[in-house]
Order: C-alpha cells, then sequence, then structure tokens
C-alpha cells in the first residue's frame, strides 16, 4: 500500500495538488487505493458527520476500483466527563490500536475491551489485505456494496445509515 497525502480542504487524496479535486477524481488521478475513513459521533463540523466521507468515497468510486470503507464511532472513552464529551474525535484511536490500557485514570470496562479487540481486528486486515473483513467480525460493506451505510463501531457493531448531519448554530 503506498503513502499518500490528503488535502481535506478539497476532500482529496492525490501525489499531486494542482489541480482541483473535482478535476483530479474527474480524470481519474486519485490513487485507485483501498480507503478507510471515518467519523466520531462528537467530532466537529464536517469531521461530525459523514456527508464529507460519503461524498469522498463517491468521488473515488466515479472513477476508481479500490474500495473504500466507512465508519461512525460512536463508543464514549469511560472517564468522568465520558458524558459530555461522548465519542470525541480522536477517541477511537485507543480502540483501533488496542491500547486501552495504556490510558491511565479511565475505568475501562470488559465491554470496552470488547469493542478494541474487533476494532483493531478490522485495523489489522485493513492494514494487511486492504479489507477489514475477517473471521468472527461483523461484515464490514465496502461503499461499492452499500452506498448508504458505514460500519458503526461502538456498542453496537454493524451496518447503519449514518445520522444526518446537526444543524450549525
Amino acid at each position: 500500500y503506498e503513502i499518500y497525502q490528503c488535502d481535506w480542504s478539497s476532500d482529496v487524496c492525490s501525489s499531486d495538488f494542482n489541480a482541483p479535486a473535482n478535476d483530479i477524481y474527474a480524470a481519474g488521478q486519485q490513487l485507485d487505493i483501498p480507503m478507510l475513513a471515518g467519523a466520531n459521533a462528537q467530532d466537529l463540523g464536517n469531521l461530525g458527520n459523514q456527508s464529507a466521507n460519503l461524498q469522498w468515497a463517491r468521488n473515488r468510486s466515479a472513477t476508481g476500483k479500490a474500495p473504500s470503507y466507512l465508519y461512525y464511532f460512536t463508543r464514549a472513552l469511560p472517564g468522568p466527563r465520558s458524558a459530555t464529551e461522548g465519542a470525541f474525535h480522536t477517541g477511537e484511536v485507543p480502540y483501533m490500536l488496542n491500547s486501552l490500557g495504556m490510558i491511565p485514570d479511565r475505568p475501562i470496562t470488559d465491554q470496552d475491551r470488547k469493542i478494541a479487540d474487533m476494532a483493531a481486528q478490522y485495523w489489522a486486515n485493513f492494514a494487511r489485505t486492504g479489507n477489514p473483513n475477517g473471521a468472527g467480525l461483523p461484515k464490514w460493506e465496502s461503499f461499492a456494496e452499500n452506498p448508504d451505510k458505514v460500519l458503526e463501531i461502538g456498542d453496537n457493531m454493524g451496518m447503519v445509515v449514518p445520522p444526518a448531519p446537526a444543524p450549525r448554530a
């Protein structure tokens, strides 16, 4: 797999940023490699909903063949502020890396460890093969298989229609 740059302001991953994102996609010049992207329930702005990720996957699939896998992380990392923090931006990282035990002062539960075990398996499978699916895991459908759904990673693990973006204040 290739390391590539992402220009998040234009939702494009390419080795060449000398053209607008839409032109790169229309010409099929984006790197045609498997993609895994997602958002967390309490992210803000475009990061806080799946509409940007869905559009990114739609743009990629118009001229590319590599699969896109999208997720929606909903588990609040346990702690004294979990009710107000919720599933904050980057809160999924210790689950994906199965490193919950390295976080001090968090009352990690068996449910957290179960989610981390599954999430880390998805990430390892994706890193190894470009496909996150594996034995014992709920099927994670690619964007091409199910363009309206994303994998919810949290207390519920499975394909869901992502929530609509929250209105801006």
